[in-house]
């Protein structure tokens, strides 16, 4: 037997997103199949989110390529511009310069590191990202592998748990694209 999700969410980026796409940052268009994203010049990310504040215990997911991107991540409990979770994976924000998978979790000023793991990020391929939030549990694959893991039960918490999803991109003039988005509840 198969047992799909009662609702769910799909975007091939074929032509225009079916999903209304809101970019905070950064130009994004769709060619070829996929959601490519390019950093301005003066920027230092490429944002564009989608989806419902009032989305919880979702599965997202999407095919990452890097390209030359310093990072690439996926948002999700994305509840305002200081309440969010992110998966970024990429250059190393600390001073090692490896290139690592974290998973972030945002509240007002606050900036917690879930957890992390050093992984080479291969530029040139798709990857299969997918985030799973289940009542405060989260989990990160990748190519159909656990990446990372954490439990988001810090203070402000219940409003990270459900939220808006969306793409990350980071480096001042690179880019990286995005496809098949789902999004599963």
């Amino acid at each position: 037997a198969r047992l799909e999700p009662y609702r769910w969410f799909v975007d091939e980026y074929n032509d225009t997103p079916s999903l209304p796409l809101e970019t905070l940052s950064g130009r994004w268009d769709t060619r070829d199949g996929e959601l490519r994203a390019r950093v301005g010049a003066g920027e230092q990310h490429a944002i564009a989110l989608t989806g419902c504040a009032q989305w919880s215990g979702y599965t997202f997911s999407s095919e990452v390529t890097a390209g030359d991107a310093r990072a690439v991540g996926l948002y999700f409990g994305l509840a305002g511009p200081q309440q969010y979770c992110l998966f970024r994976w990429g250059g190393s924000r600390g001073d090692d310069g490896g290139e690592r998978q974290e998973l972030w979790r945002v509240c007002g000023e606050s900036a917690e590191l879930l957890d992390s793991a050093a992984a080479p990020l291969d530029r040139g391929r798709p990857h299969e990202v997918s985030v799973v939030t289940d009542r405060g549990y989260v989990a990160v694959s990748v190519d159909g592998r656990i990446a990372l893991e954490g439990l988001d039960l810090g203070a402000g918490s219940p409003q990270l748990r459900s939220g808006r999803v969306g793409y990350h991109v980071e480096g001042a003039g690179r880019g990286a694209t995005f496809d098949n988005l789902r999004v599963s509840f």
